[in-house]
């Protein structure tokens, strides 16, 4: 607070009359208490900064944990890349063993044929034997045995085959 009796009496001391002094000194407390801050203007001040500064804090350890959050997603999509790579690769390997397997059982398909064809051949031509005897001399147990065998083994073949396919299948179709 100004001290206005101590203010008029050095004015009058300076030569300044009473009354002029007393308005001179009423027009400096009126601007003063206008323009300059009082005690609770800068405690009032003070607690503003006071809370802005703790709002400041409270973005900045929010941010903290947004930027972890980021970081976290971060390696999570990278993690995520990675398997995407890795199923690729996968899927690529099918695609070719598919390819393979298709190649064999095509492979196979074409043997059953050719034997289709033999066996075919040989019922024609048991038919044509008119007597045992003959048929004796054109078809002896160790040929029919050799044939057989050649079946069971292409047959089996085509089944394994098949069965693979269906084992590679059913592991790449989850």
């Amino acid at each position: 607070m100004l001290d206005t009796y101590s203010m008029i009496k050095k004015l009058q001391a300076a030569g300044v009359p009473e009354k002029q002094a007393e308005a001179q000194v009423a027009m400096v407390f009126e601007v003063a208490e206008k323009t300059f801050a009082t005690k609770a203007d800068t405690n009032k001040l003070g607690a503003d900064v006071n809370g802005l500064a703790e709002n400041v804090n409270r973005l900045g350890t929010e941010v903290t944990k947004l930027g972890t959050d980021v970081n976290r997603l971060g390696t999570e999509v990278t993690k995520l890349d990675t398997e995407v790579t890795r199923l690729g690769t996968e899927v690529t390997k099918l695609d070719t063993e598919v390819t393979r397997l298709g190649t064999e059982v095509t492979k196979l398909g074409t043997d059953v044929n050719r034997l289709g064809t033999e066996v075919t051949k040989l019922g024609e031509n048991l038919k044509a034997c008119a007597t045992k005897d003959d048929l004796k001399a054109y078809a002896t147990k160790e040929n029919l045995e050799a044939l057989e065998n050649r079946l069971i083994i292409k047959l089996g073949g085509l089944m394994t085959g098949l069965m693979i396919l269906g084992f590679a299948f059913l592991k790449y179709a989850h």
